[in-house]
């Protein structure tokens, strides 16, 4: 790692690199977006989630209630400070998802400028643009920038307080930090990561580590405490966001508890993550297991050079590990574009480029170099269909925004009569649309619905807060149907089938595979037999 009087910004000598990466990120995103706007007119975010940041901040801006809807109920963001800044954007009549948008490009732009600063400082000059470029190409990012979710922020302020940190910088660490845990709360695990790190100096005779002080860790606790409180006074209760994903994925009420068998769940965890890094980042098929193993081998000796280093390096990895853990076990799932592990996606290639470095400084002999040579170049080739691959998806995945959820939300003024409340799975862009009240039966606004969810009693519930209608996409599996129905504790006879509808270009979800089955299900609640 290079001296720390040596890690000053130079703007001749680093902004002109910088500025090429971001401008080529910028690029790529935007070719994005106008690719895909001609198929979902209207929709400015690729993820019904990111309608749920920009309706609550619309309607925090328009009441000053932190709800999804005026007269709902409180909550449903799990991001304090994401959401506060499209509030603090929409003061200025920006549209919320507008400002989602934008706030999601300035966050992956912000996020290179991290990541290439801590690579700068751990590699030459030259390894750590071609780290940073493998980034600013990524597809998966560029997607993600364009979701109006929160995880890159939250992963840059990380990088820039382990940036700072190597630096020497402690104060301007704390405040990334402190932002981070802000924008994301699972971000804590990075103060713990710093904390093992002194607990396993301590005592050592050798060079002193630059982790945190413990004065500056307990700012960093406090501040996250202080924002979940926070959060806790604007919405009545903590966020019930993690604990309805646990749901939704099998997962049971307790942190290391499951509803089911907890090994397929853990073991389809790990064959997603593996299909991720063979099929969605690298070419995909057979050749992109091989691909993903080498990629693997070199993440591997880049975490242990990283390991070597100690200090903020040291924390660093271990704050990856603790975040795998975390989801593996309190989440079952990486998210959707795997958001969830963020951190960890934006380190594979600072991590394999450090791991290449060493790889090819241990090769002497000429043919060995060569080798190695050809072995880069086949890597960097592997990588190039991501880009088109996520381009494609996220294409689709606006196209059923606007021919699913859209459709869904002109149904319910169409429908329903005025006011009429109705009950969905997915709340961001009905609520944002549609001009009903919104019964979220995913439970991410509200712990009394997770806590009938994990009871089997929504039904009960629903007829208790007199909501009569239910209305679903169809999924792949028109049996999910029953399932869910059975999972949320409607018996037989209690859901019915009021309509169903082919969208105006119904497409199956993550595909631009057309469908032969009914996209939309209007379903109406009787009582039953309870």
């Amino acid at each position: 790692m290079k001296d720390p009087k040596s890690l000053r910004f130079h703007p001749l000598r680093e902004g002109l690199p910088l500025l090429t990466l971001l401008l080529i990120a910028f690029a790529l995103t935007l070719t994005f977006h106008l690719v895909a706007r001609p198929f979902g007119p209207g929709v400015l975010l690729s993820l019904d989630d990111g309608y749920i940041h920009a309706s609550i901040a619309r309607t925090f801006t328009s009441t000053g209630q932190f709800a999804i809807q005026p007269g709902a109920e409180l909550g449903g963001s799990s991001s304090l400070l994401w959401t506060t800044l499209i509030s603090i954007l929409a003061l200025f009549r920006i549209p919320a998802d507008l400002a989602a948008l934008l706030l999601g490009i300035a966050s992956f732009l912000f996020l290179l400028v991290t990541v290439y600063r801590i690579a700068s400082e751990i590699l030459t000059a030259r390894n750590a643009f071609y780290a940073t470029l493998l980034l600013g190409l990524s597809g998966m990012q560029a997607a993600l920038a364009l979701t109006g979710m929160e995880s890159q922020l939250a992963t840059a302020f990380l990088f820039g307080g382990f940036g700072a940190l190597i630096r020497r910088q402690k104060r301007f660490a704390t405040v990334c930090l402190s932002l981070a845990v802000l924008t994301r709360p699972e971000m804590l695990l990075a103060p713990f990561a710093l904390m093992i790190v002194r607990l396993l100096s301590t005592g050592n005779k050798g060079k002193k580590d630059h982790s945190l002080n413990w004065s500056h860790l307990g700012i960093i606790t406090a501040v996250a405490i202080s924002g979940l409180l926070l959060v806790s006074l604007l919405s009545g209760s903590l966020p019930s966001t993690f604990a309805a994903r646990r749901w939704l994925y099998g997962l049971g009420e307790g942190w290391f508890s499951t509803q089911g068998p907890a090994l397929p769940i853990y073991l389809r965890f790990i064959t997603d993550l593996a299909h991720c890094i063979a099929g969605n980042i690298g070419p995909g098929s057979i050749i992109g297991w091989f691909w993903g193993l080498v990629v693997l081998e070199l993440v591997i000796s880049g975490s242990m050079v990283m390991w070597r280093l100690k200090g903020a390096p040291r924390a660093f990895i271990i704050f990856l590990f603790l975040q795998l853990i975390f989801v593996l076990f309190g989440l079952g799932s990486s998210g959707h574009l795997g958001r969830y592990l963020e951190p960890l996606w934006v380190s594979l290639p600072l991590l394999a480029l450090v791991g290449w470095t060493r790889a090819m400084a241990r090769l002497r002999d000429p043919l060995q170099r060569w080798l190695g040579v050809a072995v880069t170049v086949l890597l960097l080739a592997g990588f190039v269909p991501q880009g088109v691959r996520w381009a494609e998806w996220h294409t689709s995945s606006v196209r059923h925004l606007y021919d699913v959820h859209h459709f869904m939300a002109e149904t319910v003024r169409r429908e329903l009569p005025p006011a009429e409340p109705v009950a969905a799975f997915d709340i961001g862009l009905l609520a944002w649309e549609s001009g009903h009240p919104i019964v979220d039966i995913g439970g991410l606004n509200s712990r009394a619905m997770v806590r009938r969810m994990y009871a089997g009693t929504v039904h009960d519930y629903l007829t208790e807060l007199h909501v009569r209608w239910v209305i679903l996409p169809a999924p792949r599996n028109p049996r999910l149907i029953g399932f869910m129905a059975r999972r949320l504790g409607f018996e037989q006879g209690t859901l019915r089938v009021r309509n169903s509808w082919h969208a105006a270009q119904g497409n199956d979800y993550l595909s631009a595979t057309r469908v032969a089955m009914p996209s939309l299900y209007l379903l109406e609640i009787s009582p039953g037999n309870r």
